[in-house]
């Protein structure tokens, strides 16, 4: 260890906070093999938060292959920031991570294991999708629930079919809704057939359990399946309950396909909306604005 770097650390334990703030700087530009473990050793008892940020930047961009078997302890800490800050430290870490992280998966618990996948989606890249789709084969439905949604968020199109077996195959609500909800980022239009024969009864929408009729109606419309979209509207007995979901529904339409309210045939459900006193200002004024303009308004909630 260099006298500089000895002299930095002396700092680090300083009960000036600025002085600590200082010497992780210089720690971490010493270009010292060991000063990402210094940092990390740190991180678990510094009391400030400035100076734990600070180090937690530094980290991002230190080398921390010397370091990961201590960032891995951090995942089992009762403190929320440490386990947090040690996933984008994985993540910044990048591919080089991903031996390690994968090679501990099984033998970790849930918690663990969401943390993984957690850190897998900080990398990002295609291999981490890869080592993500471990996690659809998880026993733990949160961790499949976690891997479903990273999936979609990354367009990992070759785990598609994997992500619709498990729609297939677990009957859990939530689980479903997750697995459809993953399945809306990838736009594909085969997708709505293959969803739409697990979760509608018959091909009955009417059947259909209402707490997967949002996520149909996304399905539909960012796969371009302008005809599946009035059929769904048209099997909606409870306009008020989806109003939201049936107005981003039209507005999107329009603006990714350019689609007109009648092409849509949803003028009939646009003035039901109108008219139901009980929904928020700004979901009837929309629907108003549908209804009386071809000008292209803003979705709920935006100003």
């Amino acid at each position: 260890m260099s006298s500089d770097l000895e002299k930095f650390i002396k700092a680090l334990l300083s009960d000036d906070e600025a002085d600590r703030l200082y010497a992780v700087d210089d720690i971490a530009s010493t270009g010292d093999p060991s000063a990402a473990k210094t940092l990390a050793e740190r991180l678990e008892s510094e009391k400030s938060q400035a100076v734990s940020d600070a180090i937690v930047f530094a980290l991002k961009k230190l080398d921390c292959k010397e370091t990961l078997d201590l960032l891995f302890g951090m995942f089992s800490s009762p403190n929320a920031f440490l386990r947090n800050a040690a996933v984008t430290i994985f993540g910044a870490n990048g591919e080089g991570t991903l031996d390690f992280l994968m090679e501990r998966y099984a033998s970790s618990n849930k918690e663990i294991r969401k943390l993984i996948l957690d850190s897998l989606m900080e990398i990002g890249t295609p291999k981490a999708a890869q080592a993500i789709r471990w996690g659809l084969l998880d026993e733990a439905e949160n961790v499949k629930i976690t891997a479903a949604e990273y999936l979609g968020r990354l367009c990992d199109k070759e785990s598609i079919g994997d992500i619709l077996q498990i729609l297939e195959i677990d009957p859990e609500p939530m689980m479903r809704v997750s697995i459809m909800e993953a399945l809306v980022s990838f736009e594909d239009k085969t997708v709505y057939d293959q969803v739409t024969y697990v979760v509608c009864p018959d091909g009955d929408l009417k059947k259909t359990d209402p707490i997967y009729i949002p996520q149909l109606i996304k399905l539909a419309v960012r796969s371009g399946r302008i005809d599946d979209v009035k059929k769904i509207f048209k099997s909606i007995e409870n306009v008020g309950l989806y109003a939201d979901d049936i107005l981003n529904a039209v507005v999107e339409l329009r603006r990714r396909e350019k689609v007109d309210i009648a092409d849509l045939e949803a003028g009939y459900i646009l003035k039901k909306i109108c008219e139901m006193n009980e929904l928020r200002p700004d979901i009837i004024n929309l629907a108003k604005r549908l209804v009386n303009t071809r000008k292209e308004p803003e979705t709920p909630g935006e100003s």
